[in-house]
């Protein structure tokens, strides 16, 4: 019995062990599971954030391609920034090369443009002086005109005077008359205005005379008839060549060799005048 007893003590004490190893057990085992229940959320926790980067990395994956896109554009458009900033470099030295030329250009018109300055007023100058001679040209001119009516009138007093002379001559000679001798008298008639006077010329008159009465008319050669030319024309010519040299003489002394050729684009005005006149 003894025995029993203390197999049952022992027994006892065993299983108040067991109890508390079993206690102790199930306190880990709420433990264990309490870290499992922490650990699975966790895990679902991972899961699930592992599903999101997932979905963000297939959304970057979507931006890099985009982006990588835009970069083989944006390298694209740079290659073709750099090609065209490679032109315009050569067009920036080319457009400077022109507005260097255009600069020079532009120095050159202004130089010109003061020597054409200076030119006019030189000019300007040289026309005053070109109209103060015309102006005494002009005078001068009026002046010569009033002179061929005294020379005509010088002209028609000497060949009245030799007409006086060379008419009595032919009157007296009683003869057949030839017909030389009548154009010489038709001639030897004065005609009374002045306009008449310068055209016409008195046909000489080649009479041989003695102290005795002239019965004979010596005719003229063919020479004398030809050019015929009287004592009076020639007086009258003589004294009207001498005045226009006179005249000559006096404007070229006045005149500058540098308006020669104004005065002689002049000129033909200044005779229309006359002529009008």
């Amino acid at each position: 019995m003894d025995q029993l007893l203390e197999l049952h003590k022992a027994d006892e004490k065993t299983i108040l062990k067991l109890e508390d190893d079993i206690g102790s057990k199930c306190m880990e085992v709420e433990q264990v599971n309490e870290k499992l229940d922490k650990l699975w959320t966790s895990m679902e926790q991972m899961q699930s954030s592992i599903r999101r980067k997932d979905e963000t990395i297939v959304v970057l994956n979507g931006e890099v391609q985009q982006a990588n896109k835009k970069l083989e554009k944006l390298q694209s458009s740079m290659e073709q920034l750099q090609s065209s900033i490679g032109g315009k470099d050569e067009t920036i030295v080319i457009l400077k090369g022109e507005v260097e030329q255009t600069n020079m250009k532009v120095d050159k018109l202004v130089t010109s443009m003061q020597q054409l300055e200076s030119s006019n007023t030189r000019k300007d100058e040289i026309i005053g002086k070109l109209k103060a001679d015309l102006a005494k040209f002009e005078e001068e001119t009026t002046k010569s005109k009033k002179e061929p009516s005294k020379l005509s009138e010088k002209v028609e007093i000497l060949r009245k005077s030799e007409g006086a002379s060379l008419m009595p001559v032919l009157n007296s000679y009683s003869g057949p008359l030839t017909r030389s001798m009548a154009r010489q008298k038709r001639s030897m008639e004065i005609p009374t205005t002045s306009h008449a006077l310068e055209g016409v010329s008195i046909a000489p008159v080649m009479i041989s005379c003695t102290t005795k009465p002239c019965t004979q008319v010596r005719r003229p050669t063919r020479s004398q008839v030809r050019k015929p030319v009287s004592k009076t024309e020639s007086l009258g010519s003589q004294v009207f060549d001498i005045e226009k040299t006179e005249m000559k003489k006096s404007i070229t002394r006045k005149r500058k060799p540098d308006e020669d050729n104004s005065i002689l684009e002049q000129k033909p005005r200044t005779r229309k005048k006359q002529c009008s006149s």
